[in-house]
Order: C-alpha cells, then sequence, then structure tokens
C-alpha cells in the first residue's frame, strides 16, 4: 500500500509505532474514545495522554518536522497549488512529497517522516 493512500488513523499508528509508544483503548469511564501512553508516561507517571493526530494537528506533527530538518514549500495557487516536502539525506537520496492544498500540510509530513524512517532500516 502507499503511504499517500493511507488514512489518517493508519498513518498516526504506523508513527506511534516507529516512535515506540503504546497504543491502549481508553477505559470505560473516560470521555475520549483512545488514548495512548509510552513507557516513560506508564512507568514514571501512570498517566496517559490523548492520541496524538500527526495528519491534523500542527503540536503532533511539526516538532517532528523541525527536528529531523524537513523542507516544507506551502501549496502556492499561482505556481500550481502543489506544495513539497522533502528531507534530504546524504549520498544525493533525498524524499519527497507533494501534495495538494494547504489542509494537507501535516498529513504530507507525516509521511514524509514514515518514509524517512522506511528508507533508514
Amino acid at each position: 500500500m502507499k503511504y499517500e493512500d493511507m488514512s489518517d488513523f493508519q498513518i498516526e499508528s504506523k508513527i506511534a509505532d516507529l516512535l515506540k509508544i503504546k497504543w491502549h483503548s481508553s477505559p470505560k469511564n473516560s470521555p475520549n474514545g483512545q488514548w495512548i501512553y509510552t513507557d516513560y508516561y506508564n512507568e514514571i507517571k501512570g498517566d496517559s495522554v490523548e492520541k496524538q493526530k500527526y495528519s491534523s494537528n500542527t503540536s503532533d506533527i511539526m516538532p517532528i518536522a523541525i527536528e529531523h530538518g524537513f523542507s516544507i514549500k506551502i501549496p502556492d495557487g499561482n505556481l500550481g497549488g502543489v506544495g513539497t516536502i522533502t528531507k534530504y539525506i546524504e549520498g544525493a537520496r533525498d524524499i519527497k512529497v507533494d501534495y495538494e492544498g494547504k489542509d494537507k500540510t501535516y498529513r504530507a509530513i507525516a509521511i514524509c517522516f514514515i518514509k524517512m524512517m522506511n528508507a533508514n532500516k
């Protein structure tokens, strides 16, 4: 399956796996549908945190983009309306994700991150 064809949930699950975040269902009395927590939260604090939305939330995906040095070009209607997320890697290899629409920027960053992590395996 191409990453571009994955649902947001599949993308978020894949990133959680890559970051070694464990997923758990929420308690029945919880107001939210699903929760996740990492080993750190479980062992140190015993707390749960709400599931990250890497495909749609700037607070969840942008730290990843900044940490890994992604080049982000937002779509411009005057230039065909296509944006690009690029991760430059040594040896003239690069990972590039093209996308249409500013509302797809975070999703494209998430896909680029998955491709980068799989390229490093």
